[in-house]
Order: C-alpha cells, then structure tokens, then sequence
C-alpha cells in the first residue's frame, strides 16, 4: 500500500476515529491466538537467539517475547552473535536512561517526552485492515533546544523508546511493519536542527533498534527536511533506509497533518493519545507475561 496516495478520510477513520478504533480493537482481540503465532523458521531462530543469550553472562533477563520479536526483525543476514549485541546495547540504553519497562514509567516517562516536544508526536494508532500501527509525526515541531540536560536527554529518548514499544503488541503487527507519516512543512534549519544531537539520538537507539518499517512517508519536505534526510541516511539503520520516501503527498488532502489530529485541541488530541498508548503498551506487556517459546503455536503453511 502506497501511504502517500491514501486519502485523508481514510487516514482520518483509521487513525482519528476513537470508538471506530476500540470497536476494532476488540475484534482484535477475538484473534489473539492468530496474532502471537510464529512461524517454524522464527521460532527455531528464537530458539537459538534465546540460547545465545542465555550462554552470555552481560545479558539479563530477556522475555521470550523479546527473543520471537527478534527472530521476525532481524534479517537473515544477521547472525546470532550480533543479535546478542543488540540485546546487550538495548539493556545499556534502558540502564543509561533508567527505563524500568513498567507501565508507571511508560506514562510517566511520555508524559514529560509530550511536554518537552510538545506537538511532535501526533499519532500512534492500530489499523485493523492492515494489521499493524501507524505513527504521525510533526517534524517541524522537533526541538533540540529541549533536549539539552540529562532530564530532558531521558524524555526524549525515554519517550522515543516507549513510542516504538507501544506499536509492538503482537508478533502480527511487528511482522507486517510499521506506517511511519511524517509531516515536514514548515522545517527550518533554526529550530529544527542540531547535527550533534541528532547524530547522538540515532547512535544510541535508532541505528540499531529491531523493527520492520512498512513504509515511512516524508510528506510536503522543503530544503529543510531534504538535508534533514540526507544527514540521517549516513546513520541510520538500512531496514528503516528503505522504507522512507521523500516528499510524499496526501491525495486530497493539500494541508498539514495536524488539521487531521489536533482536534478539537493539541493538548486534549495529546492526552487521549497517551490513553491509547497506554492501551497498547499494556496489550504488550499482557503479551510478555503470558507467551513463551516452549508453548509457542506455530503458522500452519
């Protein structure tokens, strides 16, 4: 699917309608079985992820859950030593910002990521028609003067790091991807800028986090955005790299993405936002508690 030539009412029903979006969250969950199945090739690979990094001693407590999402994410390509690398630096970067991966920190921690960068993130939401998450973004809203004390570097990543988690509920939505939509118009090289930070943010999470990327569409990207692109495509991860498309459009839809989801307020459209995240957050965290790899089902061929 081509997200760049979606309608806006579509993206508006799927995104922006509440109840549309519960009604179909509980139909979601009469499939539950079906959407936490792995296929025999994953859950092998999860398997031998799982024993690799049970026979390192730097490598602490790793749900299976984690282990199957690792053997949907991870390319082919990838062997399990370095797989176990990543495992070691998402522990480093949980212990370098003291993220507990609990739901208390998970609200806590995007409540002050919404109030540092208010208005940057605008939209996570499920798409039951295509079985995996959306997120929409303001990138001219991204305010690197706000990520400058160890406070506000803890918001920022902390918030990025729970942003993503709450689009991983089940092994179905992680399998076909995420729909990442980012608004640009109105970037500037002033506000939105700042290369060291920048660079710091992808080094440490974004370059090597596990995640398939369905599509990430730049939409309405002035100059600013296009060399915004160019100094993330020197360091970001080839899986994302390949998703994005520049200077996408909306087909009838000719203005910003906030008209779409800022209603009636930001701050009210924000606080129902982290109620949804929440929601997912906490679908994932039930997902964690209850699934292992000794019980997994498998996708029949």
């Amino acid at each position: 699917m081509d997200w760049s030539s979606r309608s806006s009412s579509s993206i508006a029903d799927a995104e922006g309608d509440m109840d549309q979006l519960f009604v179909n969250e509980d139909q979601e969950e009469d499939e539950e079985d079906c959407t936490m199945q792995l296929t025999r090739t994953e859950w092998e690979r999860a398997r031998a992820i799982k024993a690799a990094v049970e026979a390192c001693d730097d490598v602490r407590n790793v749900p299976d859950f984690e282990y199957a999402k690792l053997a949907i994410c991870c390319s082919a390509s990838q062997k399990v030593e370095q797989i176990v690398e990543i495992c070691y630096k998402l522990q480093a970067f949980r212990d370098l910002y003291s993220l507990k991966e609990t739901m208390e920190d998970a609200t806590t921690t995007l409540r002050s990521f919404f109030f540092h960068q208010p208005g940057l993130l605008m939209d996570v939401s499920y798409i039951p028609s295509e079985k995996c998450y959306t997120s929409s973004s303001d990138m001219a809203k991204m305010n690197f003067d706000r990520v400058q004390t160890d406070e506000e570097w803890r918001a920022f990543q902390g918030g990025c790091y729970y942003w993503i988690r709450s689009m991983e509920s089940d092994f179905t939505a992680i399998r076909n991807g995420i729909i990442v939509l980012n608004e640009c118009e109105g970037m500037s090289m002033m506000r939105n800028f700042n290369v060291v930070a920048q660079e710091r943010a992808v080094h440490e999470l974004w370059a090597y986090y596990p995640a398939r990327h369905k599509e990430s569409v730049w939409l309405n990207a002035p100059t600013a955005a296009t060399l915004f692109y160019g100094i993330l495509k020197r360091i970001i991860n080839s899986e994302l790299l390949r998703s994005w498309k520049l200077d996408g459009k909306l087909d009838g839809f000719d203005g910003r993405l906030d008209q779409l989801f800022h209603m009636p307020t930001m701050e009210i459209a924000q606080q129902a936002l982290l109620q949804r995240m929440q929601r997912f957050l906490q679908k994932r965290n039930d997902n964690i508690q209850t699934f292992t790899l000794d019980k997994a089902r498998l996708i029949v061929p």
